[in-house]
């Protein structure tokens, strides 16, 4: 075939010296047409663009030899692309590879010259991916350094592959591989071997024909003509988790047809499948098609796809020989059978026409015995036969079987194990395969047939099985079985095996005939042991002869039973019976012959016992004498009880035991007796009474002292129960007693106005903001100058002649003259320390011993006016906007009061007011500056006076002042807006505030605390009084009421009947209280509520007694009084006492003969040294020691000291602020870090009677439980002044956790510089523990993350170091560098080290 000819067209093969066929290769079927096709080489086809590199033609055939179809794969044509084959290249077709890719389609190597290769070097092959159409789907360059081959593989020398190819399968991976001559220069020629290697397919590549995702479709070619199909086989790499399901079909035409079957599902993996059957397929089918389902998201990989056939015609005969028996001499040779086939046709192999097989001659040996459970038996009796079967060897027995021939007469019960089969009477057991020296037993359960009689009945049983044996006498056994006609009369008997010494027994007679004749005349009896007496029977019996029944019944059938039950009491003798055993014989008789007499008679056995006997009782507070244990009443537990007696046996007795928590004792398990009952006397108890119990409700025993704890002569007989033998007691305090506790709460009133932010200036005579010049006169309390301050003539500061005394530090020292700026230190004397913040002038003064003077630059402070000596407290400028703020609340205050101005009477005023808690007043400064005018004040005693003042200018010369009722520490005068105020001879009597005023002051005198926010000059012996502050506005005292409750205990012996409470302060609600009984509390019968008058307010405290009355059952009448101070307000003035001026347990010097200060409760003995007279000061009551005075003038000695602690002299109570942290928790989640920032939030509350300064809380991060005052704080909050019963909640952040891991207390400690004096300072700091957690290292393989993950959880640090080592007995190596996260870390090792490794996380510090 050539151009234009036999189908090829006209100019196909172009190209010069194109020398078409040059190589030629058979295709097989290539399009699958049932005809076979055949691929060209051509080593100068001319291509697109005129190149002449050469090729190959893929010729498909008709039938007739003819072309139906030609393929040009030259260069740029038919799939391959331009340029891959070079001009002058000689590619040719080198060989068909088969299906390489696994598409069904025969794939081809084609190879050329060096001008195709592209280098140097010469041979190129080009591995050709077929289309089904003769189309290239994919072609690869195989040469020198290209497509898999190695540089250098190939020599330069060689010049092109050999004409002549071969292909084959050289590396068993079901692809053809290509041997390939190729001639060198040097060397003459070499053979090259090219495997060409699988192309991994994807799910498109092997998506061939009609399959889909997920489908593989493969063609199975043949070669051969098949006779018959064997196997399907694949092969191939599966992905775990996938599920294979295959489909055998045939070629039609262009499609693939699966309608051969089989199907194959759910193949697991892996392959391997080798051995699928589909010989059942039939042979004129010659190519098949298979069809792989596969499930899973990754495809497999397939290596081989195909099926194995027969080519040739087989055929088989069988035929079947007896071994020859017996064997001779008992020897068991071997017999070798030989067969052959023979033909007159020459044959190529001659060795396989001949075949031969051994086979070995085994002998065994089955034997079988069989017995019976008797060998005479009656009609309808049982009979149990026993088959033992074995076999002796020495080769297995095969299908054994065991066969039981029943006789007739006996009919099959039961067998074990089951038979198998069964026919007629004939019960079969297949045994199996029976191995040498194994053996069996099988059990057959008959019963001999009822018109059976006299006759012997033999059961036959065979054994065998489908091998020959050696010996046949011993497969079969026989047993004989003799029947008879006889009666047999039975009895049992049943019934308890104890009886109780006084109770009844129930027995039980059963009886019956098993014989297979009727017994005639059958009588039972029953016969009664001594000491038991016949109560009833069931049937009664037929007659009765002292201890025994008879029962006459007749004729007795075989097969018939009876039961008789008879009821007996034993007599309750436990002299006679106890320890005998009581025997009961039961018999049947009968006149008729038996097969046994041995059953006609049974014994029941019955042991007496003595049904315990148990006495109990109780032990109970008789709390109201009446000798009776009441409802209410309660036992007493842990008393004593003694039991003494002699039992029946003439044991003695002598057991204790005690009550339990109800005042309940039993004793339990006594033998009848006497015995006598005796209570131990509990401590602190007398006996009301001793009670007789009863005994099945019959009083038993004596009792012939209903105080002396013995309850004699009480009898039991077994069984008994001796109940409520009981004792009753009260306390031992027989006298009648009560007591009275009474407590107060205070509860506030409205809302109304406190004049808390002017608290310091309780603290202070004089309070000036600028500059004070001062000549002559005096300060009699404590002076702060914010200025430049300067003495001269003598002035004085903090010599006190009435008023409050001074307060002090704990060394004993007062800040007493506090000045901001430069002091003028004239002549002056000062009584106290003296602080300055600029520049000291001149050294002339006069101070008490031991007292200072030091500079501050920074002064502050602190709640009780001295200046702060850590540099914390209230600044100048705070305590002055504190005043602005006073001052003008206190302006905008309604007016409660009247002022007249009246003129009639010249230059007088009037102020009058009736309010008991405040009376404000409002007054022009003209009216107030009038010359030679007086003014009069009058208002209600307890009420404070508080005059606002208008106007810039006020001038008051030579005027004066009275007040009517009131006196003068309640009284305020707030200049309001004045600028400049002038005062010749005039005495305020009160305290002034003027926050913006400068004053000048000639004579007179301000009568309590002085507040200016300018300069002041004084002269002419202008003097500041201490007459204490009365800045108290009474709004929260208004309506105010302290609740009473009154608690009483009955702490006597006897009960307490009408029982009242009276106090004179108060109207007591409720009662009387009926009855109280000794040790009972009532606390809720009784309440009262006291209204607070403004004197209360003022004081602060209100204090009174109550007195609690009863009536005993003695009519004695008892009574307790009880006193209750309530503290309620701090901020009242009291008469000797202010804010800091008590010291912890200690008295200054007393007058001569004065009461020296105590602590709680009665002091020592005080003693005042000679000297003059001084003032008491009171001592704290926190403790309780000696009050001693210092030296005085005096020559007496101090009486014995006897003012409770917390009071004065007068009784007046001491009063203080009381700082404490009641809670404290983290906002948000606790720390877990080390250096994590988190945030708390405390609760501060002040639960004293004043305000005080509660300064600064410390955060103390993790320190030493509890804080000790002097450690340093890890961070600090701001409180400042709280007021009496304020909370405050504050929160902190910022804070930063331990830096070590275990568990830590975040502490907050309130007033932690100790600025104010507490009643208690433990509750002022409380701590709130959190754990830091160690790094927690977690290590997994993630896949998704692409190698070994390591998690930790954080730490303190700004970064972290991985390190990795592969044996512990080697260095950490760092390996990476993480920067931290919160709250977790990671980092991925992608390359662990194979055979392991350890990781440790390193904390890099900040």
């Amino acid at each position: 075939m050539t151009n234009g000819y036999n189908g090829v067209p006209a100019g196909f093969i172009s190209g010069y010296q194109a020398m078409a066929g040059i190589t030629t290769y058979p295709l097989g079927d290539f399009d699958g047409d049932g005809v076979p096709d055949v691929l060209l080489g051509s080593i100068r086809l001319t291509g697109t663009n005129n190149v002449n590199g050469g090729g190959a033609i893929v010729m498909l055939l008709n039938a007739d030899g003819t072309a139906k179809r030609v393929v040009k794969l030259a260069d740029g044509m038919s799939g391959i692309p331009a340029g891959t084959f070079g001009a002058n290249g000689f590619v040719r077709a080198l060989g068909v590879l088969g299906d390489v890719d696994g598409d069904g389609v025969t794939d081809i190597m084609m190879g050329g010259s060096p001008a195709t290769s592209g280098s140097s070097r010469s041979v190129v092959y080009f591995l050709t991916l077929m289309n089904p159409d003769g189309t290239v789907k994919a072609i690869t360059k195989l040469a020198d350094g290209q497509g898999g081959m190695p540089a250098g593989e190939m020599p330069s020398v060689a010049y092109f592959s050999t004409f002549g190819s071969a292909v084959a399968d050289i590396n068993g991976d079901g692809v053809g591989d290509l041997i390939s001559g190729v001639p060198t220069e040097a060397t003459g020629g070499a053979v090259w071997v090219v495997m060409p290697g699988l192309t991994p397919l994807s799910n498109n590549a092997q998506s061939v024909g009609f399959g889909g995702a997920g489908v593989v479709e493969r063609r199975l070619y043949t070669s051969n003509e098949v006779v018959a199909w064997e196997k399907f086989v694949a092969e191939a790499d599966i992905p775990a988790g996938t599920t294979l399901a295959y489909s055998i079909g045939r070629v039609v035409g262009d499609d693939f047809v699966y309608d051969l079957g089989p199907t194959f599902t759910d193949i697991p993996a892996p392959l391997p499948l080798d051995g699928l059957d589909i010989s059942g397929i039939a042979p004129n089918y010659q190519d098949l098609v298979v069809k792989m389902t596969y499930t899973g998201s990754t495809a497999p990989t397939i290596k081989k796809v195909f099926a194995t056939y027969y080519t040739g015609t087989w055929a088989s005969f069988t035929f079947t020989v007896r071994v020859d028996d017996p064997v001779a001499a008992g020897v068991l040779p071997d017999i070798n059978n030989t067969v052959l086939i023979s033909t007159s046709t020459p044959e190529s192999d001659l060795s396989n026409n001949s075949d031969e097989a051994d086979i070995m001659i085994r002998s065994l040996d089955l034997e079988v015995t069989k017995t019976a459970d008797t060998v005479a038996a009656l009609t309808n009796e049982l009979v149990t036969f026993t088959l033992a079967w074995r076999n002796n060897g020495p080769w297995p027995a095969d299908n054994a079987v065991l066969k039981d021939i029943l006789p007739t007469g006996l009919t099959f019960v039961s067998s074990e194990p089951a038979y198998d089969a069964v026919s007629g009477n004939v019960y079969t057991w297949n045994l199996g395969d029976v191995a040498p020296n194994a053996a069996g037993v099988v059990t057959v359960v008959a019963r001999v047939n009822a018109d059976v009689s006299d006759q012997t009945l033999v059961n036959t049983v065979r054994i065998g099985n489908d091998r020959q044996e050696t010996d046949y006498t011993n497969n079969e056994d026989s047993v004989p079985v003799v029947v008879k006609q006889l009666a047999n009369v039975w009895i049992a008997k049943s019934g308890p095996t104890t009886v109780r010494l006084g109770g009844e027994a129930v027995y039980t007679l059963t009886y019956g005939n098993n014989g297979n004749l009727a017994a005639a005349d059958v009588m039972v009896s029953d016969t009664l042991p001594e000491g038991m007496t016949f109560v009833s029977a069931a049937p009664a019996p037929t007659s009765a002869h002292g201890q025994v029944q008879l029962w006459t019944l007749g004729t007795l059938e075989p097969g018939v039973t009876g039961t008789i039950t008879v009821t007996a009491r034993a007599e309750n003798d436990f002299a006679a019976l106890y320890g005998k055993l009581l025997v009961n014989r039961a018999a049947i008789t009968t006149s008729t012959t038996e097969v046994t007499v041995t059953d006609n008679t049974d014994d029941h056995a019955a042991d007496p016992v003595v049904a315990p006997a148990s006495i109990s009782g109780y032990v109970w507070h008789d709390e109201n004498y009446d000798k009776v244990f009441n409802d209410t009443e309660k036992g007493i537990p842990g008393v004593t009880i003694t039991l003494t007696g002699t039992d029946a046996l003439g044991n003695s007795v002598n057991v204790t035991t005690t009550t339990d928590e109800n005042g309940y004792y039993n004793f339990t398990g006594l033998f009848p007796g006497v015995y006598t009952i005796t209570e131990t006397q509990p401590d602190g108890y007398i006996s009301t009474t001793d009670l007789l119990g009863t005994v099945g409700g019959e009083t038993r025993g004596t009792n012939t002292d209903i105080l002396d704890d013995i309850l004699a002569e009480i009898t039991l007989n077994a069984g008994d129960r001796g109940v409520r033998y009981d004792f009753g007691e009260v306390f031992e305090n027989i006298d009648p007693s009560i007591k009275l506790i009474k407590e107060g709460r205070y509860i506030p009133g409205a809302p109304g106005v406190a004049c808390e932010w002017l608290y310091f200036a309780t603290n202070f005579n004089a309070f000036i903001f600028g500059d004070f010049h001062a000549a002559g006169g005096d300060t009699e309390y404590r002076l702060a100058v914010g200025g430049t301050a300067s003495f001269t003539d003598g002035y004085s500061v903090g010599q006190p002649i009435v008023g409050m005394p001074l307060p002090v530090y704990t060394d004993g020292t007062t800040d007493m003259l506090i000045v901001g700026g430069d002091l003028y230190d004239g002549y002056f004397g000062v009584n106290g320390n003296i602080v300055y913040g600029g520049t000291r002038y001149g050294p002339e003064r006069y101070m008490s011993d031991g007292n200072v003077v030091y500079q501050a630059t920074n002064i502050t402070f602190d709640a009780s006016g001295n200046v702060s000596r850590d540099g914390t407290g209230e600044t100048w400028l705070d305590l002055y906007a504190r005043v602005e703020v006073g001052s003008t609340e206190m302006a905008a205050l309604e007016e409660r009061g009247v002022v007249v101005n009246d003129f009639t009477q010249e230059y007088f005023g009037y102020l009058t007011g009736a309010d008991p808690w405040l009376n404000v007043f409002h007054v022009r400064a003209e009216d107030w500056s009038m010359s030679q005018s007086d003014y009069i004040i009058e208002a209600p005693a307890d009420s404070v006076v508080l005059v606002n003042i208008y106007g810039t200018d006020v001038s008051i010369v030579n005027s004066a002042m009275r007040l009517s009722g009131i006196d003068s520490s309640h009284v305020i005068f707030n200049y309001v807006d004045a600028t400049n105020i002038v005062v010749e001879s005039f005495t305020h009597e009160g305290s002034v505030v003027a926050p913006y005023a400068s004053a000048q002051l000639y004579g007179g005198s301000i009568d309590g605390s002085a507040i200016f926010g300018g300069d002041v000059e004084t002269g002419r012996g202008f003097e500041f009084h201490n007459f204490g502050f009365g800045a108290y506005c009474l709004g929260e005292g208004e309506g105010a009421t302290i609740e009473y409750t009154f608690t009483v205990i009955n702490d006597g012996g006897v009960p307490l009947h009408d029982i009242t409470i009276d106090d004179p302060l108060v109207e007591v609600i409720g009662g009387p209280i009926a009855v109280l009984q000794p040790g009972e509390t009532n606390s809720t019968t009784f309440t009262a509520t006291y209204t607070l008058t403004p004197a209360d307010f003022l004081a602060g405290f209100v204090t009174n007694t109550a007195t609690a009355s009863g009536i005993s059952i003695t009519d004695v009448t008892v009574t307790d009084t009880d006193s209750e101070i309530v503290i309620f307000r701090g901020t009242g003035p009291v008469v000797g006492a202010t804010v800091g001026d008590v010291d912890e347990g200690e008295a200054d010097a007393g007058a001569t003969g004065d009461t020296g200060g105590a602590g709680t409760g009665t002091g020592d003995t005080g003693t005042g040294d000679t000297g003059d007279t001084g003032t008491t000061e009171p001592a704290t009551g926190v403790g309780g020691d000696t009050g001693t005075g210092d030296t005085g003038a005096g020559t007496d000695t101090g009486d014995t000291g006897t003012v409770p602690g917390g009071v004065d002299e007068a009784g007046n109570p001491y009063v203080r602020a009381d700082f404490g942290v009641t809670a404290i928790e983290f906002i948000g989640p606790a720390p877990t870090v080390t250096g994590e920032v988190f945030a708390i939030r405390f609760t501060v509350e002040n639960r004293g009677q004043i305000a005080g300064n509660a300064g600064y809380a410390g955060i103390f991060i993790s320190h030493v439980n509890p804080v000790v005052i002097g450690e340093t704080p890890d961070a600090t909050v701001e409180i400042g002044v709280m007021q009496p019963g304020e909370v405050r909640v504050i929160e902190v952040g910022g804070l930063t956790a331990a830096m070590t891991r275990g568990t830590h207390h975040v502490r907050v400690y309130a007033d932690m510089g100790d600025v104010t004096q507490e009643w208690s300072e433990g509750d002022n700091q409380l701590p709130l523990a959190y754990t830091i957690s160690p790094i927690q290292l977690a290590v997994a393989f993630d896949a998704a993350a692409g190698g070994l993950k390591l998690t930790w959880n954080s730490y303190w640090g700004d970064r972290y170091i991985v390190y990795r080592t592969t044996s512990l007995t080697q260095p950490f190596t760092p390996i990476a560098t993480v920067e931290a996260t919160y709250p977790t870390n990671t980092f991925v090792d992608p390359n662990p080290p194979a055979g392991g490794a350890f990781y440790k996380i390193g904390v890099e510090l900040p």
